[in-house]
């Protein structure tokens, strides 16, 4: 008994504990171009990877910054945070992403957490870790 509870209790903390959630958009929601607000606070490597990752699902970006005015030529625009852990080497922990219309109610949003653990899977790359959240949040489209 108690060398199958260790067993148990061992497996879990190896395995680590990883979540999503995802509220997807709409599928009938009409996408000509995503403007993505840039988050400073946000590590460089996140923003980079998440836009070439739109790019790929067939959706047009922009960038624009918090102190510009919302750019008119968007339908949905997306706002995101993301924290780096530390193990040996600094990780993807948490990120959140949320999409908004014209008139900033929210549509959609995903969140992915990395709770630690012993789970190797929390060095992965970021693309790794947000490609399901991204085709949880987002269909893939043709490009337009």
């Amino acid at each position: 008994m108690k060398k199958t509870l260790f067993f148990i209790l061992f497996t879990l903390i190896l395995s680590g504990c990883t979540s999503i959630k995802v509220q997807p958009i709409a599928q009938d929601t009409s996408i000509s171009r995503i403007c993505i607000q840039e988050n400073t606070r946000v590590y460089d490597a996140f923003l980079p990877t998440i836009e070439t990752m739109l790019e790929d699902k067939g959706y047009a970006t922009k960038l624009y910054s918090d102190k510009e005015v919302q750019p008119e030529q968007c339908d949905v625009f997306m706002k995101y945070t993301a924290r780096r852990s530390w193990d040996i080497v600094p990780y993807l922990s948490l990120a959140e992403i949320n999409l908004y219309d014209k008139d900033g109610f929210k549509i959609a949003g995903a969140k992915y957490r990395h709770r630690g653990g012993f789970a190797f899977n929390k060095w992965a790359s970021i693309e790794t870790k947000m490609t399901p959240v991204l085709t949880q949040l987002l269909p893939n489209r043709t490009r337009l």
